[in-house]
């Protein structure tokens, strides 16, 4: 039975392995699309080692994946010990996937958009591809790689603030090469793969907290509690003014209850105080599976 049961552990190990590295091969597909079709075309430079392969592809013609190699693999192989074992291989399997995808993606038919929806969509494909590599523990190597291995020879040197540096002077390498209204573009495209990242790690998972005080929290409990099956936290308060204690009621909920959950307060009590909030993300029994 124990022999059973560490196999079904086994394969139930591998098989989340094999979700990890999928999802970040498919994020590298997205970052690869990105910017063979979107951001090469337009000259786009938005920092990192995809600005130095642009400026680089436009100078000599040096192609991305050669360039993307190029810069990683050193760095990877200084980078061995400080990772740790499983963030190094799944940044190498990234790296080396996108130096994969650059490479077939020159053989593809380039769409040509022009510079308004190569700086949306290269925006969109660039978060989503971000957000699934980060999601799954990786990174796709370049200035995050870099600013670690600085980091751990200079102690003092934040891992953000040379990230920051190493983008903004790459992105003025951009103005320089390509022109200010180009740089313009590219900062716009920043913030749009910025947003993307941001929702779909969170998940799109957003909800609705309601702070519920009033004279009546008990009735209103009990009332939430069978209308809208939502689980609620009474919590002791006290007014500062006047010193009264009472029943602070917390409970968070999608849109569609807290309609009905306003409906249920404003009968119960008219004069309840409530403070509604949106939450960018709720994992647990009755939202998203904690991952």
């Amino acid at each position: 039975m124990n022999k059973f049961k560490r196999n079904v552990g086994v394969i139930s190990n591998r098989q989340s392995r094999f979700k990890e590295y999928l999802e970040i091969f498919i994020g590298v597909i997205f970052i690869g699309i990105s910017l063979d079709t979107f951001y090469l075309p337009e000259n786009l430079v938005t920092g990192g080692v995809t600005g130095i392969a642009i400026i680089l592809y436009d100078k000599i013609g040096l192609a991305l994946w050669i360039t993307n190699v190029t810069i990683n693999l050193p760095l990877l192989v200084l980078g061995f010990k400080l990772l740790g074992k499983d963030l190094f291989y799944k940044t190498l399997f990234a790296s080396m996937s996108l130096t994969l995808v650059l490479f077939l993606l020159q053989y593809v038919p380039c769409l040509e958009p022009d510079k308004t929806i190569a700086v949306v969509f290269g925006g969109v494909f660039m978060g989503l591809g971000t957000a699934l590599v980060l999601r799954r523990g990786a990174t796709s190597g370049g200035t995050v790689l870099l600013a670690t291995i600085i980091q751990s020879r200079i102690k003092h040197i934040k891992v953000t603030t040379f990230i920051m540096v190493v983008d903004i002077t790459i992105v003025v390498a951009g103005l320089v090469v390509f022109g200010p209204l180009t740089m313009l573009y590219a900062i716009a495209s920043v913030f749009i793969f910025t947003k993307v990242t941001d929702s779909v790690i969170s998940g799109f998972r957003t909800a609705k907290t309601a702070f519920i005080m009033s004279e009546k929290s008990e009735e209103i409990s009990k009332v939430l509690l069978t209308a809208i099956n939502r689980g609620i936290t009474i919590v002791p308060a006290r007014g500062a003014y006047s010193g009264q204690k009472k029943d602070m009621l917390l409970c968070t909920m999608n849109t569609k209850d807290l309609v009905k959950a306003k409906a249920i307060i404003k009968e119960l009590d008219p004069n309840a105080f409530v403070i509604v909030t949106t939450v960018n993300e709720v994992l647990g029994k009755g939202f998203s599976i904690l991952e």
